[in-house]
């Protein structure tokens, strides 16, 4: 996992420190636009209060670039954000997941906007070979922001009194889940050092965690194809009627959708009902209607779910938080959602098993 340093807080007020400082800074604040209170503010200690923490502010242009080029100038970049020279400094002036930030060229927005951010430890960082400046910056551009996208919670600033137990969708799409039972877990990664402030995310809350948060790497059709495959199958078909209905090429698409998944043992209680020897006895028309009545346009958790109804792509089903199940339109029968196999992610969207078809 990616870890900042230990010393987060002092490095970045030593940072700041050198860079407000470095010459007359009634001059300098003036002449930037940048409010001297502000950038005592920023100096301040420690600042693991929320009541202590900077507010969130617009920043100019001019006071954008003079943070990109603070921070450029501290890793020995080029004026594109480049190392500089062949010679590039081992030396680490920023956490590594700042370093990051800069390679992946994600700084402007990362400085303008709100955010909440699980940033691993540089520790993480080092175990994954990016032990420095040079490394970070030999690393595969769109891999290192897609990992970083995922350790992101766009549009808001969460202090850790914020964190609900819920899915927080990610800058990358996927959501991670959160838990505050015991500490703070994020995918079961747990946060060592809570509501810290960093020069390369000026309006952004950052929280340390002591690993790397993986994202899905499936889309919703690849992850029932696995299932099927598996020593012990299961979604065999489900996996056969989305491919009979045409439907896999829609379900792998960018999405998000929501699944309500029927296992095998589900289909067979259908075949057996409807009297058929399985799916390729179904009329497809009716086969796709009964399909995309499983299907919820965009992300739905186990969390975001209340009581009453919700619109499939082909009618609606009635939830029942508290029993856990769905009520259908067709059957006398609800359909139970298996607890231990909710919220199962993949890039496009999530899937929830359930043990019976649902008709329309």
């Amino acid at each position: 996992m990616i870890k900042l340093t230990k010393n987060w807080s002092a490095l970045l007020v030593l940072a700041l420190a050198v860079f407000t400082f470095s010459c007359d800074k009634e001059a300098q604040m003036e002449q930037d636009g940048v409010m001297l209170s502000d950038i005592e503010q920023f100096l301040g200690v420690e600042i693991n209060d929320p009541a202590e923490f900077p507010e969130t502010r617009e920043l100019t242009d001019a006071e954008v670039e003079r943070v990109v080029d603070y921070l450029y100038t501290q890793l020995n970049l080029d004026a594109n954000g480049q190392p500089a020279s062949d010679a590039v400094s081992t030396r680490n002036p920023l956490s590594l997941f700042e370093i990051a930030v800069v390679r992946t060229r994600m700084l402007r927005r990362m400085i303008r906007n709100e955010q909440t951010v699980f940033a691993p430890e540089d520790a993480v960082f080092e175990s994954l070979g990016l032990t420095d400046v040079g490394a970070i910056f030999s690393f595969p551009e769109d891999q290192l922001q897609q990992i970083l996208e995922y350790h992101i919670i766009p549009g808001e600033r969460l202090f850790a009194a914020d964190l609900e137990n819920r899915f927080y969708p990610t800058m990358l799409g996927p959501a991670v889940e959160v838990n505050t039972d015991s500490g703070v877990t994020v995918n079961g990664i747990s946060v060592i050092s809570a509501n810290n402030f960093s020069s390369a995310a000026i309006n952004s809350v950052i929280h340390v965690i002591d690993g790397l948060l993986v994202a899905p790497d499936q889309n919703i059709v690849e992850i029932a194809i696995e299932f099927a495959n598996a020593d012990d199958p299961q979604f065999t078909q489900l996996v056969a009627a989305v491919v009979r209905a045409d439907l896999a090429g829609t379900l792998s698409g960018p999405g998000p959708f929501t699944v309500f998944a029927p296992t095998d043992a589900a289909f067979q209680d259908l075949y057996d009902a409807l009297g058929v020897d399985g799916v390729d006895d179904i009329d497809v028309s009716l086969l796709t209607d009964v399909l995309l009545y499983h299907v919820v346009a965009g992300r739905v958790f186990s969390t975001d779910l209340t009581n009453g109804p919700v619109q499939t792509l082909n009618g609606t089903v009635i939830v029942d938080v508290n029993s856990l199940t769905l009520d259908d339109s067709g059957t006398p029968d609800e359909a139970n959602l298996i607890p231990g196999l909710l919220n199962v992610q993949g890039t496009n969207g999530v899937v929830h098993v359930i043990d019976k078809v649902l008709l329309p």
